[in-house]
């Protein structure tokens, strides 16, 4: 089940997770095993205080609603990034912890949760969409969707037609030897 979370973040800290992420291009990802992601994202680890700490408690939050809602007795987090996709990009179907056939990522097959947090809803388009369920989300600003992370939740983002579309990703285990 695909869960919402409202007011995760305020619009301040959402505001302030952004200009970190525009004025800090050098920490973007530029990794050519995943050239899609390229100058797109920004992992989290990279982040120092005091933004560091906003992070973390972020996480935290994620963390206790999954438990709760999925009914978890252990849940880490695995790996996180800051992403901004610009007008004309979007994403396309895929499950995050397995590819087209079912087979499990080389990468993140532990992958059980994932989490989007927009940081921002003044853009055009960029729903995420969740193809076995015919739902769209619309991005609200300090929002999150909490959602497994299998084969049955796949989903995509709608292309960005106007503006930049940042958000928090987050994906998280039940195997404590992949928590980041």
């Amino acid at each position: 089940m695909i869960i919402e979370i409202p007011n995760v973040l305020d619009r301040d800290t959402c505001e302030e997770f952004i200009e970190f992420y525009e004025y800090n291009p050098q920490l973007r990802q530029t990794d050519d095993a995943q050239q899609r992601f390229n100058g797109c994202t920004m992992q989290t680890q990279f982040i120092a205080e005091p933004l560091g700490k906003k992070i973390r408690a972020v996480n935290s939050r994620l963390l206790t609603k999954a438990a709760q809602f999925y009914n978890l007795s252990e849940i880490y987090l695995d790996f996180q990034t800051i992403n901004c996709w610009s007008e004309g990009q979007r994403m396309g179907m895929h499950a995050d912890n397995v590819d087209q056939d079912r087979n499990p990522h080389w990468y993140c097959g532990w992958r059980d949760y994932s989490s989007v947090l927009y940081l921002n809803h003044n853009f055009k388009g960029g729903e995420t969409v969740f193809k076995n369920q015919r739902q769209r989300t619309v991005p609200m600003q300090g929002t999150a969707i909490l959602f497994p992370a299998t084969f049955g939740y796949t989903h995509g983002v709608s292309e960005v037609t106007e503006g930049k579309r940042y958000t928090l990703s987050s994906w998280f285990t039940m195997d404590a030897a992949h928590c980041q």
